[in-house]
Parts: structure tokens; C-alpha cells; sequence
């Protein structure tokens, strides 16, 4: 029996570009739902604050546009003058806890790994597609019915439907889903990449790190638990205890926006409070 190769230890620093990142955890990009018009919530700062919080060493919002005609979605955060403001209060928040923050941009376009690294990306943290083409292969197992949203988009609706007429069926889910169509990734460039898809455990972080991933990326781990990388660190727990329920993905659409099922709902007043001024609002 071959041994894992392996990596570099999970919790060492590590640079990216210009940043040096505390460890090698990344909470992945999870649309949050608490951007309403576009602008990020008093929730929105909370909800990355508590990932930083709890030791990761980047935290990624979710589905941002450059511009308003770039958004697939009204209520995508905008990176403009309009929502600077709130995105400091994020960042700040973020950075009070030493983590760094990142935005994951969706704005109209298309990302591949060569063309990328010869632009001079500095990382790509590495997924399967969007949740209306592709939502079995993006989650690594299927979504039973009672599961899914029905969101108040027409478009994502009608979409969402066909795409359920098409996927694989009763697709089991397994330990690091996504391994083998990484690997073909990461035999193709030689910058830094981020392996998202399945990590529960600390060993499946140990093992995407002997593999060659320089970072690992989480997702529905971490909505659980916000401090599962702090719980890794202390060897709390080796082991994630996030069900799979896949519930989280479609709290987007609820007032309160993203959150596990197995915990009390986000506070659904920050979601309608701007991020600059939700401690101020919330006191009085």
C-alpha cells in the first residue's frame, strides 16, 4: 500500500500574491442571500466575520458584479461607490479577527486555468460550474425534492426545472467529489490552487495538500460551523458534522438569507440593514 504523499502543514502561512494568509483554509464562495438591490446587509458582515472569527484564513463573498449590467441576479452585490462603504464594514470586521477577505466575481464573462495563470492570476480556488446548470456535479450528490427553492426568479426557475429533467439521479455523496477532475488542473499550471469539493475531515484536508493543492476550500463545513478550522487547529473535532442536507443552498432565498438548518436563522432585521450601519441601527 503507497503511501499519501505529503504536503505542507494546513495551518502554515502562506502566501498569495501580495497577501500573506494566516493557513491554508479558505471559506469558499456561498451565495448568501444578504445583498438586497445589490448592497451588502449589516448580515452580510456579520455572516464573514464569524468565518474569520473562527480561524479561516480567507473568507470569499459570494457572486459579485463590477457594474449593475453585469449582474445575473438583482440582488448581487455590486462593487460599486454605492456599496464601497458596506464593504469596508465587511473587510474591517474581517481583518479584526486577522482573517483576509476576497470576492468571488460572476459578472458576465467566461475562467480557463492556463489562460488565467499566463494573465497573472495569483490563485484559483477550483469548483464545477453553477448551481442551475450543473447542481448534482457542484455538490457531489443529489438534491431530493423536498430540498430545492423555488426562487422568486423566473428565469433561475425555469432554468432550475430543466436542469432537475436532466441530472443524474440518487447520487451518493463522497469524500472529495471533485479530486479527480482537480488533479487535471492542477497537472496543467504550476501557480497556487485551492481544492474545493467534499473536504470533511482534517484528513481530507491532508490528503488535498499532499496532493499538490496549496489550499483548501470550504463550503457547507463551515456553514455549520463557522469555527471548524479553529476545531481542526485544537484537534476538537476531525470531522466535520454538517449532514449534507443541502438545505443551506436553498436558504439563500429566505429572508434571513443563507444558514445551517441544524442552528437558529440568521437575524433576518441585519439583512435589511446596510453594512455600515447595523451595530449603530441594531443598539438604538
Amino acid at each position: 500500500m503507497s503511501q499519501q504523499p505529503q504536503g505542507p502543514s494546513p495551518f502554515s502561512p502562506f502566501r498569495v500574491g501580495p497577501l500573506t494568509l494566516r493557513n491554508r483554509f479558505i471559506k469558499s464562495a456561498t451565495n448568501e442571500g444578504m445583498a438586497r438591490g445589490g448592497v451588502p446587509s449589516g448580515m452580510l458582515v456579520k455572516w464573514h466575520e464569524q468565518f474569520a472569527e473562527g480561524g479561516v484564513a480567507l473568507t470569499t463573498v459570494a457572486y459579485c458584479a463590477v457594474s449593475p449590467d453585469g449582474r445575473t441576479f438583482v440582488d448581487q452585490v455590486t462593487m460599486d461607490r454605492r456599496s464601497l462603504p458596506d464593504l469596508r464594514a465587511l473587510t474591517d470586521a474581517v481583518h479584526r479577527h486577522g482573517g483576509a477577505a476576497s470576492a468571488q466575481i460572476t459578472h458576465g464573462g467566461a475562467a480557463i486555468a492556463r489562460v488565467l495563470e499566463r494573465e497573472g492570476a495569483h490563485m484559483l480556488v477550483l469548483s464545477a460550474g453553477m448551481n442551475v446548470e450543473s447542481i448534482t456535479t457542484m455538490f457531489g450528490s443529489s438534491f431530493p425534492k423536498e430540498n430545492r427553492a423555488r426562487p422568486p426568479n423566473f428565469i433561475i426557475a425555469a432554468g432550475m426545472f430543466l436542469q432537475s429533467l436532466t441530472e443524474p439521479k440518487n447520487v451518493q455523496f463522497r469524500e472529495l467529489y471533485l479530486l479527480e477532475h482537480s488533479r487535471k488542473v492542477r497537472a496543467a499550471v504550476t501557480m497556487p490552487l485551492a481544492y474545493l469539493g467534499g473536504v470533511e475531515s482534517l484528513a481530507n484536508v491532508e490528503q488535498a495538500m499532499g496532493e499538490g493543492f496549496e489550499a483548501v476550500a470550504l463550503g457547507r463545513a463551515l456553514i455549520f460551523d463557522p469555527h471548524l478550522a479553529n476545531h481542526f487547529r485544537d484537534h476538537a473535532v476531525e470531522k466535520s458534522g454538517c449532514i449534507r442536507c443541502n438545505r443551506c443552498v436553498t436558504a439563500m432565498y429566505t429572508p434571513a438569507g443563507t444558514s445551517c438548518v441544524l442552528h437558529a436563522p440568521n437575524d433576518a432585521r441585519l439583512n435589511v440593514i446596510s453594512g455600515r450601519n447595523a451595530d449603530m441601527q441594531l443598539a438604538s
